[in-house]
């Protein structure tokens, strides 16, 4: 038995039960924070009922894995009497994922990074985010406190009158756990949905919460695939020069200008061969100099200057990196963008990568689920990646 549950409570686990069934989506489900054990077994039956519902449509389909199975993180120290108050209501649950039973509860954060909570997320498709919050929209702050077990300090700071510097800190260290937990759930490629639920009045822990996390998860996206483009060009343009620098056989002693005819080149070995005869170096002995001996010489240093200069032309259109190394600094900005839609708007992202905002599916029977939700003080914001679940 489940025993008695305040409805604002289980709307959460309803749900996102509805969205599974909505988008026919299957596998593993996790509840980011172990807040409740009645909370944590209402969802464990409702993900029962679910998979008897999707095992009944569907018989000649095979055995689907993990189906049903939740998997509650956060208990910290009390995952032993968390385990025995979900057996009190009539859930199978203990506190090691190999038990195979449908419930298993963790005493690691969801966003810890030991190799236990990667294993509990890497079958995890949907998540219902449940990280702490100020119950500022709670309307009956007593029934909270014994529903979670008569938490009295829970009830001192439900009924404070004042918000005082501890007060403040308290504010700023729910915000941060929130901001954790969807940052944490939105970067696993595996998880496809995620349910936030709050009972706060606050603007900043609700809708402004969501729409912050989604718009930080997309930016990151679109940096990431930025920088995949700057590797693959980079890569093409290393390679470029190298396949040209093997076509093209040169001498390692001497440099010839491409831009040079073959007479130039002819007429140059010629006056060379010319400075080497005998009788041309005793007429120079005999005759005073003259000046048709500078023009060669003139005219050949203005061709070598010319020939470095084209080939530092060449070298600058062919794109190679190795005579003129890009600055470290333009590496970084180019690296990290500032904006990523003005700055790299060609930058093409896949909407697996990307996240948004949906509508809460409805209830079935013709009520509006938000004015509910509003009535209740409960606050629920559904994310989804923007491609097409498929099972």
């Amino acid at each position: 038995m489940l025993g008695e549950l305040e409805r604002e409570f289980c709307e959460g686990a309803s749900t996102l039960c509805r969205a599974l069934r909505v988008n026919e989506l299957q596998g593993v489900v996790a509840q980011t924070h172990a807040s409740s054990p009645r909370c944590s077994a209402y969802l464990a039956a409702q993900l029962h009922e679910l998979a008897a519902v999707v095992k009944a449509k569907t018989p000649p389909a095979p055995a689907i894995p993990e189906l049903g199975r939740l998997v509650v993180f956060g208990a910290g120290d009390k995952v032993g009497s968390y385990v025995r108050s979900l057996r009190e209501l009539g859930v199978e649950a203990s506190a090691a994922p190999q038990w195979g039973a449908p419930v298993c509860v963790l005493g690691e954060p969801v966003h810890g990074d030991s190799p236990l909570v990667a294993s509990a997320l890497a079958g995890v498709v949907a998540a219902l985010a449940t990280p702490p919050n100020s119950y500022s929209a709670v309307t009956d702050p007593i029934d909270l406190v014994c529903g979670r077990g008569g938490d009295l300090a829970m009830l001192e700071v439900l009924t404070e009158s004042e918000m005082d510097v501890e007060g403040k800190a308290r504010v700023q260290s729910i915000l941060e756990e929130q901001k954790k937990t969807l940052k944490t759930l939105m970067s696993k490629p595996q998880i496809q949905l995620i349910l936030y639920e709050t009972h706060s009045a606050l603007e900043a822990e609700n809708q402004a919460q969501v729409t912050r996390a989604v718009a930080e998860a997309n930016r990151l996206a679109r940096e990431r695939h930025s920088l995949l483009k700057k590797k693959h060009k980079d890569h093409v343009n290393i390679q470029k020069p190298k396949e040209e620098s093997e076509s093209s056989p040169t001498n390692s002693s001497t440099s010839i200008d491409p831009t040079m005819s073959q007479s130039d080149f002819k007429d140059d070995q010629l006056s060379v061969d010319n400075s080497n005869d005998p009788s041309n170096i005793e007429s120079e002995r005999v005759s005073p100099p003259s000046t048709t001996r500078a023009r060669p010489e003139s005219g050949k240093t203005v061709l070598n200057k010319q020939t470095d200069k084209d080939n530092a032309d060449h070298r600058k259109k062919s794109g190679t990196t190795k005579a003129r190394p890009i600055p470290e600094d333009l590496i970084a900005e180019e690296a990290f963008p500032r904006d990523p839609d003005k700055d790299s708007p060609d930058v093409y992202v896949p909407n697996c990568d990307l996240f948004e905002v949906q509508t809460l599916p409805g209830l079935g029977n013709g009520l509006d689920i938000n004015y509910i939700l509003d009535r209740d003080g409960c606050y629920l914001g559904l994310i989804q990646r923007k491609v097409e679940i498929v099972s």
